[in-house]
């Protein structure tokens, strides 16, 4: 007798383990793997009058960038002095404290250059949320009234909604999974180096981590560049969309 509920309790926890398990692997983001389905998202956005989370989408999955850092951008931070939109900014990451490049190509341009038709000052956000709350604005030293940047709960339901009818699960960290995903089949200039092949590569020369593969294969700085503004992923939707507000 006492053995049979020994075997039951170890059923029962068991299936809670798994039930854990699987629940976990369900929320883990995919990434989204054809441009014909990101064309799609984007285009969903615009459609439902939601532009502002089109371009978060744009800039993410063309940089890799995470929600935390994507909010943090001002319109200061993305012009010079010419009122140009730069090629190139170098940041601290929220989440790891450490500095890094990041490329604006095409398309990452073509969405920024779409929000700043509705921003004034330079020290406004660029992914801002929209809405007649009060909450979702700040007060200056100056007395002006800025929109708070898009919210990390808001970007994450926004996407999931729009994304509900696709096979996955495509929550923020998704943007950064498409990134890494297309970012791996840039060709890099050289016949031999398929970023598809790195983690293979990587194993097969025993490197301790990806990055030792990358320096050993002798990727310069010139060519991740390259690599950047040859994704420009979804840029032929935004341009169609900022071509009709002329």
């Amino acid at each position: 007798m006492n053995n049979i509920k020994l075997i039951n309790k170890v059923k029962k926890k068991e299936s809670l383990i798994l039930e854990t398990v699987n629940k976990k692997t369900s929320h883990k983001a995919n990434a989204v793997k054809t441009k014909e389905a990101i064309n799609e998202i984007i285009t969903e956005f615009i459609n439902a009058d939601k532009i502002e989370y089109a371009c978060l989408f744009v800039v993410g999955i063309n940089t890799g960038s995470r929600i935390s850092d994507l909010r943090t951008y001002r319109v200061c931070n993305i012009l010079n002095n010419d009122l140009e939109i730069i090629d190139e900014l170098t940041m601290k990451e929220q989440k790891t404290g450490k500095l890094r490049t990041i490329y604006f190509n095409n398309a990452s341009k073509k969405a920024f250059e779409i929000m700043l038709k509705y921003k004034t000052y330079p020290d406004e956000w660029i992914f801002t949320a929209n809405g007649s709350n009060r909450k979702a604005y700040v007060t200056t030293i100056d007395g002006r009234k800025l929109q708070k940047p898009i919210t990390r709960q808001s970007a994450w339901n926004n996407l999931m909604w729009i994304t509900e009818h696709m096979e996955g699960h495509y929550s923020t960290h998704a943007m950064r999974k498409t990134f890494a995903n297309f970012f791996c089949q840039v060709d890099a200039g050289h016949t031999y180096i398929d970023g598809r092949n790195v983690t293979a590569l990587t194993q097969a020369l025993n490197h301790s981590s990806s990055k030792t593969t990358m320096t050993y294969m002798d990727i310069q700085e010139m060519e991740l560049e390259s690599m950047y503004n040859s994704l420009n992923l979804g840029y032929e939707v935004l341009k169609d969309y900022a071509d009709k507000m002329i």
